[in-house]
């Protein structure tokens, strides 16, 4: 008896202190974190001047960002370039290939008509001479149809030569700004000078223009398609079929 009062005892402790602990938490709602703050997105003459320290974080993070950006997409311009050139190789041994071989169905076909000699045998194919005539004209359309597309490849090039050194030029100028506006934003640091805050603004504008002048070069060279060549070598065998 002893033993299941003491139990009781035991439960009864238990349960009164949870509804003591329910009571001062259960109906207590989850605080959520408190959102954070938007990122600054420009700076007035006056904070500039209550904080240029602040204000050179900020700016040279903006800076940092808009160099960043740019040499990814040079580097990205720079792979592009790259797979393209290995399709214009690809493009000039098909047409190395397709040459090749009507140069030499030309002759064979002129064996032929001197000998008498048809149809003839030519790269393991019995060919008639209406079917070696189909194989040139096929040669011929195939070539006349494929000699454009290395003028499109050099015009895109041109164009991509150009992003890039647009881009190049603007790490330059973005290196240059950033050194000044460290520069300047000293001398307001020191002397409150405000000549230098309006200075750091146009700097401001500066960045906004050029981010807006790369990204009209860069829709640019997407918008230029490259050439539409079918993958991979020119199966020279199928044509003789």
């Amino acid at each position: 008896m002893k033993t299941s009062a003491a139990l009781f005892n035991t439960l009864t402790a238990v349960a009164l202190m949870a509804g003591w602990l329910c009571a001062g938490g259960c109906d207590r709602k989850v605080q959520a974190p408190p959102p954070k703050p938007a990122a600054k997105e420009s700076w007035t003459a006056e904070e500039i001047a209550r904080d240029p320290q602040g204000y050179l974080k900020w700016s040279d993070q903006r800076v940092a960002e808009q160099i960043a950006d740019r040499e990814r997409k040079l580097a990205d311009l720079n792979r592009r370039r790259e797979e393209l050139e290995a399709k214009r190789r690809m493009l000039a041994e098909n047409l190395d290939d397709v040459r090749n071989i009507r140069r030499r169905l030309q002759e064979a076909c002129e064996r032929a008509d001197d000998e008498d000699r048809w149809p003839l045998k030519f790269a393991g194919h019995t060919l008639t001479r209406e079917k070696a005539q189909a194989i040139l004209q096929q040669t011929a359309r195939y070539i006349e149809e494929r000699q454009p597309l290395n003028k499109t490849y050099e015009e895109l090039f041109a164009r991509m030569d150009r992003a890039a050194e647009t881009l190049r030029a603007d790490i330059r100028e973005l290196s240059r700004l950033r050194e000044k506006m460290a520069i300047d934003l000293e001398t307001v640091r020191l002397t409150q000078d405000m000549q230098k805050v309006e200075d750091l603004r146009r700097a401001e504008a500066q960045l906004a223009s050029m981010s807006k002048a790369v990204a009209g070069t860069m829709s640019e060279i997407d918008s230029i398609a490259p050439p539409r060549e079918p993958p991979g070598r020119v199966n020279i065998d199928d044509m003789l079929k």
